[in-house]
């Protein structure tokens, strides 16, 4: 007889949940899962991204079985919701128990999926941090940084709008110091997204590699590339005048096609942003002259696979060693 572990008393199932309803734990293995499939009612289209990305926490062992929302299945035996899990469990080939709940109709199915999914940007307004959107836009880059390869598939990967598990989300948060990850974001909204409509996550990704490289020529690059300071702008070959000059440039063929671009782009190309900034922070480093932010596309792939490789060597071992949400949980 299977049970369901409560506080003080355990609860015998199938367990009767009033109007028609019936709570169960079902044994889910692939072949189970085409079964439970081929009865479905409908589902939105599927979504491969989200299929794998449960698959693989499945095949890694971090799917945790009673977390998840239940599947939920008509009083008549159609498959109501559960659709993208089933699916993993195919593709891992995996077997989990799963709470399932009986008794729906029709006119529930309308109503499923209506709820807002927590994102990362909830995930961290829950937890208390601040600037909960504009460090989960760096958190998200950040991800997507550290699972690709370098070169072309680094630059597909940070073009992509995909998002990381809250969890992993909350882990790659918890590598930067609290006030670090705060003055940084401080800072883009009070002098970057004044001068120009660059987005937050390539800039403050920026800046937290090169603070990890060298934080105090990291702050006058900064100071010097927006702010002017040290003469930067009327320096010949000053490398923080010549990007400020190539973003300067590039804003102006924005403004000029802001109506053929939608509300939510800023027209800005992400993988631009980090070469261009990294390409003029090294030759800034180096002490080198540079009068014009340009390259060739063999040297444009250089400075992107120096900039993953410098990212994974300076944050990748600290990001493993922190634990897993040890604290959290």
């Amino acid at each position: 007889m299977t049970t369901l572990l409560g506080r003080r008393a355990k609860a015998v199932l199938p367990f009767d949940l009033g109007s028609g309803f019936t709570l169960d734990v079902m044994t889910i293995d692939p072949d189970k899962a085409v079964e439970l499939l081929d009865t479905t009612i409908g589902n939105r289209s599927l979504n491969s991204g989200h299929v794998k990305n449960i698959a693989m926490a499945m095949k890694q062992g971090r799917y945790r079985d009673y977390i998840y929302d239940p599947l939920r299945i008509t009083s008549d035996g159609y498959l109501a919701d559960g659709h993208h899990r089933l699916h993993a469990v195919i593709d891992s080939g995996t077997t989990h128990e799963m709470m399932v709940i009986t008794g729906y109709s029709y006119d529930d199915y309308l109503w499923m999926d209506q709820n807002v999914k927590r994102n990362t940007t909830h995930t961290f307004q829950v937890l208390g941090l601040s600037q909960p959107r504009e460090r989960a836009s760096v958190v998200n880059l950040i991800e997507r940084m550290l699972n690709s390869d370098t070169g072309a598939e680094a630059a597909s990967a940070l073009r992509k709008k995909a998002s990381p598990s809250n969890a992993d989300a909350v882990h790659i948060n918890s590598v930067f110091r609290e006030t670090t990850m705060h003055a940084k974001i401080a800072y883009y909204k009070k002098y970057v997204a004044r001068e120009f409509s660059l987005n937050c996550a390539p800039i403050v990704f920026s800046m937290l590699l090169q603070d990890a490289i060298d934080p105090e020529l990291a702050e006058r690059f900064w100071d010097g590339l927006i702010l002017g300071t040290e003469d930067a702008f009327a320096t010949t070959g000053d490398p923080r005048g010549a990007l400020n000059r190539k973003l300067r440039a590039e804003q102006k063929k924005i403004n000029r096609a802001k109506d053929k671009i939608s509300s939510r782009d800023t027209g800005w190309d992400v993988v631009d942003i980090i070469v261009w900034v990294h390409f003029a922070f090294l030759k800034f480093k180096d002490g080198l002259p540079l009068r014009q932010v340009k390259m060739s596309d063999a040297k444009y792939d250089e400075f992107l696979s120096y900039v993953h490789n410098t990212m994974r060597h300076k944050w990748l071992t600290r990001a493993e060693n922190k634990g897993y949400m040890r604290r959290l949980f």
